[in-house]
């Protein structure tokens, strides 16, 4: 990430929810990184939350772990935050998304993957407007994001926690966009950990309707 932004003040905080395959020694040897380190897993949402209260900069972007940024993707969807007026949130389109998906030249490294991004920005849009916005990279400003309150945080795994920001953002006013530019999700965080990806939308469902009544 802070390849993607060289010439600007870059803040990377991650918070790990106890993971037990080294990750946990490797964020501490990383001079850049400000990392928290849980012993059991609070939830991705409480651990979103939690990474902004750290935060210091007036621009807040959730990840998820696996997300490759390519070389000008955070700066378009910078771009499009502080140039639209009514923006409330912003995303880039991605290899695995219900709402901003891409389809690109097939890649297999860095190299390729800036091309396909390259394409993406040559022929895509500045930004385009959505009704939900996906997870893998969202980015909002500070003030957006207290509007709001946060994340839900009785979303513990990765769904619907983005469909319920997405609808309090509206519920405020604001709008959602895909900027035009591209990152790889390799969602592969589910495998992993032995997590199955319908099964955990089923047990965070009753919970969202609940809340929206649909």
């Amino acid at each position: 990430l802070a390849d993607a932004l060289p010439d600007m003040p870059t803040e990377i905080i991650a918070v790990d929810n106890g993971s037990t395959d080294g990750t946990a020694e490797y964020l501490e040897q990383l001079e850049d990184v400000h990392a928290i380190l849980h012993d059991d897993n609070t939830g991705l949402a409480a651990a979103w939350n939690e990474g902004a209260r750290h935060a210091s900069g007036d621009v807040l972007l959730f990840s998820h772990n696996d997300v490759s940024y390519t070389r000008h993707s955070v700066r378009r969807m910078l771009d499009v935050l502080e140039k639209t007026p009514d923006a409330g949130a912003v995303s880039a389109y991605t290899n695995r998304s219900r709402y901003c998906l891409a389809h690109v030249p097939p890649y297999q490294d860095a190299e390729t993957l800036q091309a396909a991004a390259a394409v993406v920005e040559r022929k895509a849009e500045r930004h385009v407007e959505c009704m939900i916005l996906d997870g893998h990279a969202l980015m909002m400003q500070r003030t957006t994001y207290e509007v709001v309150g946060g994340f839900d945080e009785a979303y513990r795994l990765p769904g619907l926690e983005c469909v319920d920001m997405s609808f309090r953002l509206h519920m405020k006013g604001y709008h959602l966009y895909c900027a035009g530019t591209y990152v790889h999700h390799h969602e592969d965080s589910f495998a992993v950990n032995h997590v199955d990806p319908q099964q955990s939308l089923v047990e965070q469902e009753p919970h969202f309707r609940a809340v929206w009544g649909t």
